[in-house]
């Protein structure tokens, strides 16, 4: 997960990046059909929990720093993130049977 933040007040401004190795999922849309009808649902970011909390490693690679005087400057870096394929891919089969046992839920709603 990557994030921004912003300050600003008198005479200053400040903007940062925030870098979470973790795995969510955002949302995801289903629809189903039967000899009843159809159900058509909508999962949220709220409706799903984090999927993991570390899915890999992020690593400072390179960073640059320039003071134009002692109170001003800028910074900037290079980051890279390496992917832990194990965890990557138990969080994605966590996914599918989150998204399944919720596609079920739905169903058994509708058909009420």
């Amino acid at each position: 997960m990557v994030w921004g933040v912003g300050t600003k007040g008198y005479n200053r401004a400040e903007a940062l990046i925030n870098i979470k190795p973790a795995m969510k999922l955002a949302g995801a849309m289903g629809w189903t059909a039967n000899a009843k009808g159809t159900v058509n649902f909508q999962i949220k970011e709220d409706d799903i929990h984090l999927i993991s909390e570390n899915a890999g490693s992020v690593e400072k690679v390179d960073e640059e720093k320039t003071n134009f005087t002692s109170s001003w400057g800028r910074r900037s870096a290079d980051y890279v993130f390496a992917l832990d394929p194990a965890v990557f891919s138990a969080g994605v089969l966590r996914v599918a049977d989150q998204i399944n046992a919720y596609t079920v839920v739905q169903i058994q709603k509708a058909q009420k």
